[in-house]
């Protein structure tokens, strides 16, 4: 049997085996399922109570024996399809906050001599005006270089940072400056 589709809503590889496990044995107690799975029982008792806690589990006391038992799979697939029903009312609200997803994404990337001083001007020039999402991402081999042939345009631009209200992030190799 095929136990994907089971990750694929949430399931774990033990908490699979288990379920699948009580669907073909009916009702029987965690010593015997850790038993007939080969998983420890201390494994098998966490993951029946997060399947209990799914919905996929339930138990029952049997004089001093707990047993447990699978629930229907039909009555799963309606537990999926009430929380998918569920999600759907959710869904435009989450589209509301989703501003981001509207904006276009900009990838740039500069080559020739005296590039740095355009490049910076053009990042400035992008971002100033923009009410929201003044963010920059960017990666850089070494900074020490252009820093010493373009200070004073360097300082420039992360004054013009501060002053615009615009965040930078970096990606950099690590002792690089």
């Amino acid at each position: 049997m095929d136990k994907s589709i089971l990750k694929e809503i949430g399931l774990t590889d033990y908490e699979s085996d288990l379920y699948v496990a009580l669907l073909e044995h009916g009702q029987i107690s965690a010593y015997e399922l850790a038993e007939k799975t080969g998983m420890y029982r201390q494994a098998t008792y966490d993951a029946l109570n997060r399947l209990i806690e799914k919905g996929f589990v339930s138990s029952v006391k049997d004089g001093k024996a707990q047993l447990y038992q699978a629930a229907n799979p039909e009555l799963i697939l309606e537990y999926l399809n009430e929380k998918t029903e569920n999600f759907k009312q959710l869904l435009p609200a989450l589209n509301k906050l989703n501003k981001r997803s509207q904006e276009p994404l900009v990838v740039e990337t500069y080559k020739g001599k005296n590039i740095t001083r355009i490049a910076l001007r053009d990042i400035i020039n992008n971002l100033k005006d923009k009410k929201e999402g003044k963010e920059l991402l960017c990666t850089a081999v070494d900074e020490s270089i252009p820093f010493a042939k373009y200070k004073t345009t360097l300082e420039q631009y992360e004054r013009d940072l501060l002053h615009y209200g615009i965040k930078e992030r970096i990606i950099i190799k690590e002792g690089a400056r």
